[in-house]
């Protein structure tokens, strides 16, 4: 992929009562190899110190910025909310709690940019229990999958 005029991918991340484990997501965001990258961060209103994590972090890096919510949103409110302020070529959400390759961003993006007709880039996941079992899943064939749910969660039907 070129880096000249790469376009602009923002990450929105919705946060809540996060303070214990947000600063790893940060730092796996921060390694992104991508040139053209921003961290937008929604923190809903907790009950922990989240927002100031967030705050000190984006201090820090100028390629994060965090939006402190007054009143409780919810998940999909608080996506919502970032929605409305995120300005990129590209987006992704990413969870409070989850951890990406530094390569991530710039994967995506060379296949989106390689594929025109392309609306939608994803990688296969790692899951991670509270026990630590781990579950991989893989997305290969999502076009033959019949049922919209299994669809979503990357499952065929034989």
């Amino acid at each position: 992929m070129s880096t000249k005029n790469p376009p602009k991918v923002v990450a929105c991340l919705a946060a809540w009562n996060a303070e214990s484990f947000i600063e790893k997501t940060l730092l796996s965001l921060a390694e992104q190899t991508y040139p053209n990258f921003h961290c937008l961060i929604s923190v809903d209103l907790c009950t922990d110190n989240t927002y100031k994590v967030c705050q000190a972090f984006a201090a820090s890096d100028s390629r994060f910025s965090v939006i402190q919510q007054q009143e409780r949103l919810g998940w999909v409110g608080n996506v919502n909310a970032l929605l409305k302020v995120a300005k990129g070529d590209y987006l992704f959400f990413m969870g409070h709690d989850d951890l990406v390759h530094p390569t991530y961003v710039e994967s995506l993006v060379d296949a989106l940019e390689k594929n025109p007709c392309a609306i939608l880039a994803y990688s296969d996941m790692k899951v991670v229990n509270t026990k630590g079992d781990v579950t991989y899943l893989s997305y290969q064939a999502l076009e033959n999958i019949k049922n919209r749910l299994e669809e979503g969660r990357g499952i065929a039907e034989p």
